[in-house]
């Protein structure tokens, strides 16, 4: 019997590291506001998955005093830094899986989880770059626009063998958190709601 993905929503990380508090001091003194422990809350209520995305920020200090704006791209540095040790996490638990099902769900949810932070770390940071913002939240867009199938492909006996499993399923579900984190920073500057600019744009310049 499979299990859903819907889950993942109760399910907590075993670390979320402090090095999520990185990033340009600039960044944090967007125009926007702090947010502080009820700006957090607030800002997650606007989430798909609050008590997720309310666990994420919390765990970092910066975000205490963090803007919308900032608590969103606090939000990304995490999907951008954490992509890749997931990845090999999953990796070393597929090398070492003896049973078939196990390992399709660890290979799949691996190539999605690699889907997600691929793109993304190609990017670049944003360091308050309001097109940066802009470009992220639209790619996020994109890639969200297909909804991710992975919790049918995986059944209880590999969910209890890999407790990589639940952190891949989170990692899912804080991509949809920071595109509803981008989306809320958008309502409160109207700057971050326009399209990105192209490179022909900028040559028009």
């Amino acid at each position: 019997m499979a299990m859903r993905r819907s889950l993942a929503p109760l399910l907590i990380l075993s670390v979320i590291p402090t090095a999520l508090a990185g990033g340009p001091p600039e960044a944090a003194a967007s125009p926007t506001g702090a947010a502080g422990d009820g700006g957090i809350e607030k800002a997650c209520k606007g989430t798909q998955f609050v008590a997720t995305c309310v666990d994420m920020l919390k765990a970092n200090p910066e975000s205490k005093a963090a803007s919308p704006r900032r608590l969103a791209e606090l939000a990304f540095a995490y999907l951008v830094k954490e992509g890749p040790a997931l990845s090999a996490e999953a990796k070393r638990a597929m090398a070492a899986a003896k049973n078939p099902e196990t390992l399709s769900c660890l290979t799949t949810l691996d190539g999605e989880v690699g889907g997600y932070f691929s793109p993304l770390a190609k990017l670049g940071a944003l360091q308050s770059d309001a097109n940066k913002f802009r470009e992220v939240k639209y790619k996020l867009t994109q890639m969200l626009s297909i909804p991710p199938g992975s919790g049918a492909m995986c059944s209880e006996v590999a969910i209890s063998s890999e407790p990589v499993i639940k952190k891949m399923w989170k990692y899912e579900d804080l991509v949809q958190v920071t595109l509803d984190l981008m989306d809320g920073a958008a309502k409160a500057d109207s700057s971050l709601a326009e399209p990105p600019a192209t490179e022909e744009d900028h040559a028009e310049h």
